[in-house]
């Protein structure tokens, strides 16, 4: 039986995860990404604030609502990275280097009770 909840458990993420890397649910289109972009994509149930820049840049803040996407960028530049910073529940924060052209979601962490980011993989074989 616990074989058979971690396939049914893998095979649930594997749907979540082709949902997220097409943008929001009910839309065929993908969001939009540059060489001097990301796109974060709000899987939490409510709307999520956060904070971006390139690599050295300025900072700026962003409000994401729930079940949107969004491409943040820089125009032409060309960084090696996005820092991404945001605020969570319980005065915790995240902050990560983000790669351009990566696609991230925004969820509730449960194991570390916070609002997280995770980038968006698709499996191998999808």
């Amino acid at each position: 039986m616990r074989v058979l909840n971690g396939f049914i458990i893998t095979i649930c993420l594997c749907f979540i995860l082709l949902g997220v890397v097409w943008g929001q649910e009910g839309s065929s289109e993908e969001p939009s990404v540059t060489p001097s972009s990301v796109v974060l994509i709000n899987r939490a149930n409510r709307s999520l604030s956060y904070s971006v820049r390139p690599a050295n840049g300025n900072w700026m803040s962003y409000s994401l609502a729930s079940g949107n996407s969004a491409t943040v960028g820089c125009g032409s530049c060309s960084p090696p990275y996005f820092d991404f910073s945001m605020s969570t529940d319980n005065n915790k924060s995240v902050s990560y280097h983000l790669k351009p052209t990566g696609r991230y979601f925004l969820f509730w962490n449960q194991q570390q009770s916070l609002w997280d980011l995770a980038e968006v993989t698709v499996p191998p074989g999808f």
